[in-house]
């Protein structure tokens, strides 16, 4: 449905470009381009890992907005971006460390009687006492 929409907007787009003066391929590049923002559907940003925060998702945002990468102002907001995914990534690190010890101590008790050792291939081999 969405494919035979965005077919039709270009077609249509370029019909009414191509009276233009500018150079055909410009006129049908600005056909595609117009009729992909009306029609297509814009994908959400998921958030790649656990700890990245709303706000640093929008921080990222602004920075996308800003084309010279050069400028102090793309610099100082990459700044502030890292700053902020260090802070959070240790907050949510501090947060889960009483879980993972807490599993890591009820493991252990159920396994008192088995060994672990490390294979050459880097994964755990069990031996029984």
């Amino acid at each position: 449905m969405i494919r035979y929409e965005y077919a039709v907007a270009v077609k249509n787009r370029f019909e009414e470009l191509k009276n233009d003066t500018a150079s055909n391929w410009d006129a049908f590049k600005m056909s595609l381009v117009e009729s992909a923002k009306e029609i297509l559907p814009k994908k959400e940003k998921k958030k790649k890992s656990k700890w990245i925060s709303d706000e640093i998702l929008q921080l990222m945002e602004h920075r996308q907005q800003i084309t010279d990468r050069n400028s102090k102002e793309y610099k100082d907001a990459d700044k502030n971006i890292k700053n902020q995914c260090r802070i959070a990534k240790e907050i949510w690190l501090s947060d889960k460390c009483p879980e993972i010890e807490q599993e890591r101590k009820f493991y252990a008790q159920e396994n008192k009687g088995i060994n672990k050792e490390r294979s050459v291939h880097k994964c755990w081999v069990y031996k029984i006492k």
